[in-house]
């Protein structure tokens, strides 16, 4: 297998294909989150795309290197004066150093498919510090004005941007709800889950 990133180095994804493999993230997001663990440093370099008994694109995420234990009563996961993660991939809750929630993951989510999907990730600047701030201070770009000459659904357009809303209780709240909406998705797509 190899990972996301080298699979990304090569060429942006088809939605279907895309879509199909974040469904996947999500799976493994939805079991950690029921556990009460946010992953905190959800990226491509974090997600293995290999072949399985001929199934291809088949996703494991990895690397829950510096995920945590939510605790009971929504307290503070991040220390203070300390950022973790990595700022490309950064929900703006996480680059302020406030409480995360599987939101955040969700968000960081977000922006991996924004790049599978468009090419590129939707804040660039040279400095990763500027990065963590476009994400808390800039409206993300729609798919549609960094790719359009891809067509691609409003709906999709809409659902990435919902990932991708500033304030975590505007994104979705649980990957439950995100793979609902991605299975909608691919039915509007006339994708079926197997190809």
């Amino acid at each position: 297998g190899e990972t996301l990133t080298q699979v990304l180095r090569r060429s942006r994804l088809p939605v279907a294909r895309a879509l199909y493999m974040v469904r996947q993230v999500l799976k493994s997001l939805a079991e950690a989150h029921s556990k009460g663990i946010i992953h905190r440093d959800l990226k491509p370099d974090n997600i293995f795309v290999c072949e399985v008994y001929g199934e291809k694109d088949f996703i494991k995420v990895i690397d829950f290197g510096i995920a945590k234990f939510l605790e009971s009563g929504g307290q503070e996961l991040t220390q203070a004066g300390k950022m973790f993660g990595t700022p490309r991939y950064l929900s703006p809750e996480q680059a302020q150093g406030l409480p995360l929630t599987p939101a955040s993951d969700l968000y960081a989510l977000g922006v991996i498919l924004f790049e599978m999907i468009s090419g590129r990730p939707p804040f660039i600047a040279e400095d990763p510090i500027a990065v963590a701030i476009k994400h808390v201070q800039e409206r993300p770009p729609r798919l549609a004005e960094v790719a359009a000459e891809l067509a691609l659904p409003e709906p999709v357009d809409e659902f990435v941007a919902h990932l991708l809303a500033k304030k975590p209780t505007h994104r979705y709240q649980s990957a439950e709800e995100v793979m609902e909406a991605v299975d909608d998705l691919l039915a509007v797509l006339g994708q079926s889950l197997s190809g």
